[in-house]
């Protein structure tokens, strides 16, 4: 997948299918719009396309609690097949009209033919353009669009609100079906004071984690190519000192040093609250239970289903 900065990169590119949206978490109705762009493409004789924002961009939608930084965006519509991911500056477009966007930027600039949106997108200087106008203006140019209705999930519409609602409610499972992949989280491994190598089950170290709560969750992590099973324990380690918040994972079946090195966890399911223990040998067995559980649910999930084959 090509990536483009707009309006910094301005590389010659073919007739394009896009999809237009902010795609915070690349949920299963932001999946469903991209599929369809890239069945357009195909079908077309075009390139398929992503037009997004960055994650930190200010101005747009509330930037606190992102699910997903751009790199791990831009990482899922890679997974998704997407051929070119145009990421643009707010602030170069936000006092464009509609009618600037659509007939100068998006056909003008980047040659789309075909432009897809959800039913609630808005664009334009004060968001004054709609999924309907849209439509119209790509149609009155002499291109298609194709606006999707909203997807619901046990009658529920499917949103990034409702995710980070599930999230904040210890929902992790409930919130992954409508992610349509596990939550993940891609960082650095830091290094800790080495309480866990001390207790038998050493662990690594992130200062960065997804907008969970404290908690412990049956994790899988990616690391050199290859994935392996984790318990990863969100909070403050209240057992010992507690130190400022992070996230730490054990990873079975691991012994090398991680140090340094990149990993994407993906967080499967919750498994219990984090809490005070009364000594380390009670929160040693705590950690065995944990790791037997998190065994049994990598064990039994289908791994193609969860979009990590």
């Amino acid at each position: 997948m090509k990536i483009i900065y707009y309006p910094t990169q301005r590389l010659s590119l073919p007739p394009l299918s896009v999809a237009l949206g902010f795609f915070d978490g690349v949920h299963i109705g932001h999946r469903r719009l991209i599929e369809k762009a890239v069945d357009a493409a195909e079908r077309k004789g075009l390139a398929s396309a992503v037009f997004t924002f960055p994650a930190e961009s200010r101005g747009l939608k509330s930037s606190s609690a992102r699910l997903y930084s751009t790199a791990e965006k831009l990482a899922i519509l890679e997974e998704l097949g997407v051929e070119y991911a145009i990421v643009a500056d707010f602030s170069a477009l936000m006092n464009l009209s509609a009618e600037e966007f659509v007939h100068g930027v998006l056909i003008g600039e980047l040659g789309a033919r075909i432009a897809l949106s959800g039913y609630n997108f808005h664009f334009g200087r004060g968001a004054k353009g709609d999924a309907d106008m849209l439509y119209r203006l790509m149609t009155e140019a002499g291109c298609e669009a194709l606006i999707l209705d909203e997807q619901r999930v046990d009658g529920e519409t499917v949103s990034t609100s409702r995710v980070k609602e599930l999230l904040s409610l210890g929902k992790l499972s409930e919130a992954n079906r409508l992610l349509g992949s596990p939550l993940r989280h891609s960082t650095l491994v830091e290094r800790g004071r080495g309480l866990g190598r001390g207790m038998g089950f050493p662990t690594i170290n992130t200062k960065s984690y997804p907008p969970l709560p404290r908690g412990v969750y049956a994790t899988v992590v990616k690391m050199d190519g290859k994935f392996y099973t984790g318990v990863t324990n969100v909070g403050i380690c209240p057992t010992f000192e507690e130190r400022e918040p992070h996230a730490e994972t054990l990873i079975l079946d691991y012994s090398g040093d991680a140090y340094g090195k990149k990993v994407c966890i993906y967080f499967l399911e919750w498994l219990r609250d984090e809490r005070v223990f009364e000594s380390p040998e009670a929160l040693r067995e705590q950690v065995y239970l944990d790791r037997e559980k998190a065994k049994d649910i990598v064990r039994n999930i289908k791994w193609q289903e969860i979009g990590l084959s």
